[in-house]
């Protein structure tokens, strides 16, 4: 049974059912105290209500043993007539605060979503969705909608928590351009956030958010996938279902082969299969720390491209693999950082062909197979050239190699460097040192 109040500033009584309030005061301030709200079909909040709870954990909706199948705890008065129509309508000036929405999936085996909403301009303070069984929280808004000066679309999100749903914890939609300050997403097994675009249909890309932590997202699952979206993300934590499997990140294409982009300032993926997934796609910007994913640290498929990446890599059995078929890079990728490899770890597993537009400034430490832009080189005796192979796959630029005689070379007295190809230069002296000598040099690729 209901054991909480529910009242609004318009009625001086009090009422058992949040749906009766809401259709009596029309728009403004309904407050759910204390207590638990058992709810057989969704509360449905509109434009203009503010539905305000005594506090995450204490006032609580809950879907009733036994509901109907498909049956969503909280859901936006306007969704079900317009999900996936591209319609510029639905609800807004929505505010959410306070309370928590629990799906109560061990007793409603065929229960829907704990909170699906349409429209634009939700603000969102305090907020926890759990135990709903097929999904956490669905967001959404037009594609194609234009905005009218003055007006707005963006939500704003505080601080929301999604946790043991038995679908996606976050699908977001829409609106674009919307904010957010604190995700958290976890122990949801279809997987933890999608940020979705798709042409007269959705649009939930450029969503700016601060701070995502997402683990536990299914043995399968991906942490945060982008699909046709673009997202600016401060610091985000992707975290794998212990070490089993699953993605901590993948961009990819949508169905009209849309790019997604993400740019992240501080990025941590661990525990995961991959690490770091981008298919296809190009122009992200990624900063941070990629460890202890069991296959790859980052892999790049189907010709990625014109990605930016500053990473630390550790702890990956492979930190980098852009397989050559189908083509990984699609070229102009730009990479730097530091790759440790003290467990033996392979660096890179890429076929050269598909890293030629590509350029890395890594240093690399430990026993594996290195990435170290030095070495010596030795022209022997009776020879005017030695060819030196270099670990970067790719055909060095003017100004970034310096190479220094480190004896008097013999019987030689100058000498000069060719770049041959993709790993190889060449270092060639005027003359053989002769008798007993010989030339040593010393190289190193600058800016690495």
């Amino acid at each position: 049974m209901t054991t909480g109040t529910i009242r609004h500033t318009r009625h001086g009584g009090d009422f058992s059912d949040i749906n009766a309030a809401i259709a009596a005061i029309g728009a403004g301030k309904v407050e759910l105290t204390e207590g638990e709200f058992l709810v057989t079909t969704p509360a449905l909040p509109q434009t203009g209500i503010a539905l305000v709870g005594a506090g995450v954990g204490a006032a609580t909706i809950k879907l009733v043993n036994g509901a109907a199948a498909a049956t969503d705890v909280v859901q936006s008065s306007t969704f079900a007539a317009l999900t996936g129509a591209d319609d510029a309508g639905g609800d807004f000036d929505m505010f959410l605060d306070g309370f928590t929405i629990d799906g109560n999936k061990a007793n409603n085996p065929t229960g829907g979503w704990g909170l699906r909403k349409y429209g634009k301009r939700t603000r969102i303070g305090d907020l926890v969705v759990q135990n709903a069984k097929a999904g956490g929280f669905w967001s959404e808004w037009a594609a194609s909608a234009a905005v009218p000066v003055g007006d707005g679309m963006e939500d704003q999100w505080g601080r929301i928590r999604v946790t043991a749903c038995d679908g996606l914890g976050i699908d977001m939609r829409g609106p674009h351009d919307a904010y957010a300050e604190s995700i958290f997403v976890h122990d949801c097994t279809g997987g933890g956030v999608k940020v979705r675009y798709l042409a007269n249909a959705y649009n939930g890309s450029n969503w700016v958010v601060g701070q995502l932590h997402t683990w536990r997202s299914g043995a399968t699952q991906i942490g945060l996938e982008l699909i046709g979206s673009e997202m600016e993300l401060g610091s985000g934590q992707l975290e794998g279902h212990t070490g089993v499997g699953g993605r901590g990140l993948k961009l990819g294409l949508n169905a009209g082969a849309v790019n997604s982009a993400l740019r992240c300032a501080n990025l941590r993926a661990f525990l995961n299969e991959v690490g770091i997934e981008i298919d296809g796609c190009g122009f992200s910007v990624i900063r941070g720390y990629v460890n202890s994913n069991t296959v790859d640290g980052v892999r790049l498929t189907n010709g990625a491209y014109q990605n930016k990446f500053d990473l630390y890599l550790r702890d990956n059995p492979t930190h980098i693999n852009v397989p050559l078929s189908p083509a990984g890079s699609g070229g102009k990728n730009i990479w730097r950082g530091s790759i440790d490899t003290a467990g033996g770890e392979l660096a890179m597993n890429a076929d050269i062909a598909v890293l030629a537009g590509d350029k890395f400034w890594f240093s690399c430490q430990g026993a594996g197979t290195n990435y170290t832009p030095y070495g010596t080189a030795t022209i022997t005796s009776a020879a005017t050239s030695v060819n030196v192979d270099h670990p970067l796959r790719r055909v060095l630029e003017t100004g970034e190699l310096l190479v220094l005689p480190t004896n008097n070379m013999g019987a030689a007295s100058h000498f000069w460097v060719t770049i041959v190809d993709w790993n190889t230069f060449t270092i060639t002296i005027d003359q053989v040192p002769g008798g007993a000598d010989t030339a040593t040099f010393l190289w190193r690729i600058l800016n690495v």
